[in-house]
């Protein structure tokens, strides 16, 4: 896979904001599980906790493959399975 650049910090929030809307929070979960990320934010609301796990994934990876993966779950028409992806 090729390497995508991070979004910058306003952008991610704006992004983040709207796939928020997209998805329950046990949605979020469910992905977040398949996607071998941890959710260990105890943010309450959506969009805070993508981005805590967004930022968590860029410390680890210097990278934002993660960024992609997750929009691409959220505004898939098959919601955010990994075998269905």
């Amino acid at each position: 896979m090729a390497v995508i650049a991070s979004l910058k910090s306003d952008l991610l929030e704006e992004v983040v904001k709207q796939l928020a809307e997209q998805a329950t929070g046990t949605e979020l979960t469910r992905m977040f599980d398949d996607l071998g990320l941890r959710d260990d934010s105890d943010e309450s609301t959506k969009w805070r906790r993508i981005v805590s796990v967004i930022g968590d994934a860029h410390r680890r990876a210097s990278n934002g493959n993660r960024d992609a993966v997750i929009v691409k779950r959220v505004l898939s028409p098959v919601r955010l399975r990994a075998d269905n992806c």
